[in-house]
């Protein structure tokens, strides 16, 4: 299981406490489908830091991606934007999590869900 502290420092988010573990509560809902597919712990952190990440990332609009940097002097970092009709794919913290997830637990989180809805009279 993860940390606040531990995904504050994985994604460098300057997000409160609270939305950090939120996130880190939803994506814990994959832990009962990691056990179960006997994936390491260390693994299962991995994989539940970048989905968590992935969500900090969205909620502040940026893509986690360096697009530029300056010296000590001038210190400055600008982000790409994030891509978020994009899905997992529009930070690289989703697109790491798409190519770590081979038993897709966390992946699913991210899916939207399908319902069957009932057209017509009912009985």
């Amino acid at each position: 299981m993860i940390t606040v502290e531990q995904l504050r420092a994985f994604c460098g988010t300057a997000l409160p406490d609270a939305v950090l573990q939120g996130f880190i509560d939803f994506v814990s809902q994959a832990v009962p489908c990691l056990n179960g597919a006997a994936v390491s712990e260390g693994i299962q952190n991995a994989l539940l830091l970048n989905a968590a990440a992935h969500l900090c990332v969205l909620s502040s609009g940026v893509s986690g991606e360096v697009t530029s940097e300056r010296s000590f002097t001038g210190a400055s970092v600008t982000y790409a934007e994030a891509r978020q009709q994009s899905g997992l794919g529009g930070t690289a913290y989703g697109r790491a999590l798409l190519a770590m997830d081979v038993n897709q637990c966390l992946i699913g989180l991210f899916r939207p869900s399908r319902s069957i809805q009932s057209v017509g009279p009912t009985l």
